[in-house]
């Protein structure tokens, strides 16, 4: 257990709309937080909802195991987005909106934004985390393979 505010970096990984810098914020007041987020549109929310911040950084990329480009799937139905439901997976991105979870469910009212976005690793940030918090929707393992520096060096809590 960490007592009191441990020096190091909360990394966010996947932080959607800010709940984990929120509850991060609530028992570490002061620390110094990374976040990263591929939506475009949910990572320019999170700066805009904490920019009075400085300890904060968000960074508007995704996490993988090499750096380059991605596609984000973004399901959407009847037009409202389900941005929590983003997935580098169309099919998953997808599967999980339909008959057993929405009454009339109407698959042909089903469709995604497609999102090129761009992908780094934990490595290549040169952090030194004491926690690591990972919901990528399926894209945890590839994220884990790009940080195995950072993981032998700095042994962080991990909550995938």
């Amino acid at each position: 257990m960490l007592s009191g505010d441990a020096p190091g970096i909360y990394i966010d990984g996947g932080a959607n709309m800010g709940q984990s810098i929120q509850s991060i914020r609530l028992f570490r007041p002061t620390a110094e937080i990374v976040a990263f987020e591929p939506n475009p549109g949910l990572a320019a929310r999170i700066t805009r909802r904490y920019s009075d911040d400085p300890r904060l950084r968000v960074l508007p990329v995704a996490l993988g195991d090499e750096e380059g480009e991605l596609n984000l799937f973004i399901p959407l139905y009847r037009g409202v987005e389900f941005d929590a439901l983003a997935s580098i997976d169309r099919n998953a991105a997808l599967e999980w909106i339909n008959t057993s979870r929405m009454m009339f469910f109407d698959a042909t009212k089903l469709s995604e934004r497609k999102i090129c976005c761009p992908v780094t690793t934990i490595d290549m940030q040169q952090l030194d985390p004491i926690f690591i918090k990972l919901d990528l929707q399926g894209a945890e393992y590839r994220a884990l393979k790009g940080a195995v520096l950072t993981l032998t060096r700095c042994e962080p809590i991990l909550m995938i």
